[in-house]
């Protein structure tokens, strides 16, 4: 999928939900005729893009200008417009069109007429630069921790990730955010007068800074981060997922500057993963119900199924921190430990649903063959344990990946 499509859908899904998100935490910073909407009606061409105001500063010719107030003198209008004016094979009605429609939106941001984020997107502003200059421009740092803990938080899946095209788009939207959130958390602790008082008040930023002088530099964190906190996808490819986790990994690299500050990469086997996202238990609710259905719950299976992905959650956590905030070389032998515990639990589930399919549950041979056959075909993905602590916390908050266009 070509970028401008990528970048398109994904900054339109993740950037709202920040937006959102930040509303919960700072209700003040978006009420209308505040700072960050004035920054909008005071210079609304800072966020309308160049191509829709191409050309709009030139004086229409003299035949073209006639036909606005006269229809019948619009016989020129159907001519393809000089590059001083038009776009590439745009006519001179689609000029005068984009010229009307630019100043249209160009008066209702003046005119303070624009006060949430998806009229954005409805009338298609630049959202990425405006999301960064709402960060970059905070007058009051309560806004910046409200855009921090959204941006920090997000969970943006791809359940269909391929090779990474909209993971990779989201992971340079949010650079662009974490990048402004980081600067701007600088600007207000260097402003921060002496004494205790100041110092507990931006704590909290002088936390998530200090782990910046841990890494080789701070593209490094910021893309660690995101890679590891952030993007999560699912491709039913193995090839697929081996790509996209090479891809960002290849990404981080890139930001080392000396062969001397290269570290352990991060592990993110368990952000990118391989399955079929249509098949597959996504809640114990299902699992509960499939195992009383079968007649498997007559010793709480369900119940105890349960308890154990809890308790593999709390192991990936502990492995997740290991990478991050401990800054420590994660071991071999506690990721097979993980692995083999998620293996444990996966042939549970696959049991369970292959009944469904109508293949017994017996250890006996022919069924055993039959079961690896299903489980090869399909390629069950349960999003009850594969993602266990996202999904029992309400899920992703951006799902990002090409619409269904059959």
């Amino acid at each position: 999928t070509k970028e401008d499509i990528t970048d398109y859908i994904t900054k339109n899904t993740v950037i709202p939900w920040l937006f959102q998100n930040a509303l919960t935490h700072d209700k003040v910073a978006f009420e209308a005729g505040s700072a960050l909407w004035r920054m909008l009606s005071e210079n609304p061409d800072a966020y309308i893009y160049q191509a829709v105001k191409h050309g709009a500063d030139e004086p229409l010719p003299d035949n073209v200008a006639a036909g606005i107030a006269d229809l019948a003198k619009r016989g020129d209008w159907n001519k393809t417009a000089p590059a001083s004016h038009g776009l590439p094979t745009e006519i001179w009605r689609e000029v005068v069109a984009r010229r009307e429609r630019y100043g249209a939106i160009k008066a209702k941001a003046a005119a303070g007429k624009i006060g949430s984020i998806e009229d954005f997107i409805t009338l298609n502003l630049d959202i990425r630069q405006f999301a960064r200059d709402a960060i970059q421009y905070a007058e009051s740092p309560d806004l910046v921790r409200a855009f921090w803990k959204g941006i920090s938080a997000i969970k943006v899946l791809d359940p269909a990730c391929g090779s990474g095209a909209f993971l990779f788009a989201a992971l340079g939207i949010l650079y662009d955010l974490y990048d402004a959130c980081l600067e701007r958390m600088e600007q207000f602790v260097a402003s921060a007068p002496d004494g205790d008082g100041p110092r507990q008040l931006y704590s909290a930023f002088r936390t998530v800074l200090d782990q910046i002088a841990r890494h080789p530099n701070r593209p490094y964190f910021i893309y660690k981060s995101i890679i590891l906190d952030n993007l999560y996808g699912v491709d039913i490819m193995d090839e697929a997922v081996e790509i996209c986790k090479l891809r960002l990994f290849l990404k981080l690299a890139s930001q080392l500057e000396q062969a001397d500050q290269i570290e352990p990469l991060p592990d993110i086997d368990f952000n990118i993963r391989a399955g079929n996202t249509l098949i597959g238990y996504t809640s114990i609710a299902d699992v509960r119900r499939a195992t009383e259905a079968s007649g498997f719950d007559f010793d709480d299976r369900a119940g105890k199924i349960e308890a154990a992905a809890q308790d593999l959650d709390a192991t990936f956590r502990l492995f997740r921190e290991q990478q991050t905030a401990l800054h420590s070389v994660v071991g071999a032998d506690h990721k097979a430990e993980v692995r083999n515990r998620l293996a444990a639990l996966k042939s549970q589930l696959d049991r369970f649903l292959a009944t469904d399919y109508g293949i017994d549950s017996g250890d006996d041979p022919a069924t055993s063959a039959r079961l690896a056959a299903w489980k090869a075909s399909h390629k069950p993905f349960h999003w009850l344990i594969e993602f266990y602590g996202i999904m029992s916390d309400g899920g992703f908050q951006a799902i990002v990946g090409n619409p269904p266009f059959l």
